[in-house]
């Protein structure tokens, strides 16, 4: 993470914490995506760069929402090119779900009340902006 995250951030501070036990996330969270959705794996086969790209947005987007530094609005100008991509609605739901069970799992009993609880607002938050975006455009 390129600055400090606030101390009331608790999802920040979970990447944060994530990140200098483990490193990067993104090669766990795209195996558990893969998992479960191995079409997905062929949308992305070949590069490298998009996983990374992808999952820095998440994570940009998720700090933001976290400390409210972002209106959720503004949090799914990337679902048409998702759905040009051929994404799918459950591939994303998927993908919600491997960030937030990686970063949980990855931090065992260091993962706290008030990060679940952030964590969960958040992911309250943005996901109906992302499920508005998606009956916008057909899908």
């Amino acid at each position: 993470m390129a600055q400090p995250v606030p101390a009331d951030n608790a999802v920040g501070r979970s990447l944060e914490l994530y990140e200098e036990r483990h490193g990067d996330p993104t090669p766990a969270i795209y195996r558990r995506l893969y998992a479960a959705h191995p079409d997905a794996e062929e949308i992305f086969a070949g590069d490298t760069y998009i996983p990374k790209r992808m999952m820095a947005g998440i994570f940009e987007i998720v700090i933001d929402l976290a400390d409210h530094t972002i209106d959720p609005a503004f949090t799914a100008s990337w679902v048409p090119d998702h759905i040009a991509a051929e994404v799918t609605r459950p591939m994303i739901a998927t993908m919600f779900d491997c960030v937030v069970d990686e970063i949980r799992e990855g931090l065992g009993a260091d993962w706290d009340d008030a990060m679940a609880a952030d964590w969960d607002r958040v992911m309250a938050t943005w996901k109906p902006v992302v499920w508005d975006k998606f009956d916008e455009l057909g899908e």
